[in-house]
């Protein structure tokens, strides 16, 4: 069975249309849907198809045309957009913040302040990290991660603070490649230059 398009049944429409049309005095009443129908009558019917075929066709164009005129223009003026969406921002940030929901937009949410033990347990892990990876490739670099102490502890004028951060997954060491020469020691590049 061949697939109906909508320019094959408008050409077929179209041929039928034409047929009574040319016909339309000499052809009797035909039963339809249960009533009978003059030819007037089916002509009217099958001119009605006709024209809603057409508007389909043209009316898809179109919007096809304006769907890409659409795409084009937001890929144009994205970047202005963007642009303009920062500028009003840091306008009304430092003036109205309130005035930025008239433009769709929010306020940027200020950064959550670290604590002191925070900072110091993440300066602890970046240390024992940088110490973990030594000077190896940069693949290598990235499967390993710091095994920070488990306590830090840090002595003030006061007294002594100590918190417990929690302890990371042991990472593997990286496999060994056949012909690789000695790692370099720690805090040294090797002798390459970065």
């Amino acid at each position: 069975m061949a697939t109906t398009t909508k320019k094959t049944q408008l050409v077929s429409d179209t041929s039928m249309g034409a047929g009574l049309q040319q016909n339309q005095g000499t052809l009797p009443s035909f039963m339809i849907v249960g009533k009978q129908r003059a030819p007037a009558e089916c002509l009217a019917v099958v001119q009605a198809r006709i024209a809603a075929e057409n508007l389909v066709l043209t009316t898809r164009g179109q919007w096809l045309a304006a769907v890409k005129a659409s795409d084009e223009e937001q890929a144009n003026s994205k970047q202005f957009v963007v642009e303009l969406t920062q500028q009003l921002v840091a306008y009304y940030s430092a003036t109205n913040p309130a005035a930025l929901p008239q433009y769709g937009l929010a306020p940027k949410k200020a950064r959550a302040p670290r604590s002191p033990v925070t900072n110091v347990v993440a300066a602890a892990k970046s240390q024992a990290t940088r110490v973990e990876r030594g000077t190896r490739s940069k693949k290598a670099n990235e499967a390993i991660k710091g095994k920070a102490p488990a306590t830090v502890t840090i002595a003030v004028e006061t007294g002594t603070v100590s918190t417990t951060a929690p302890a990371p997954a042991p990472a593997a060491p990286p496999a060994a490649t056949p012909g690789a020469t000695a790692a370099a020691a720690p805090g040294t590049n090797g002798g390459t230059h970065t």
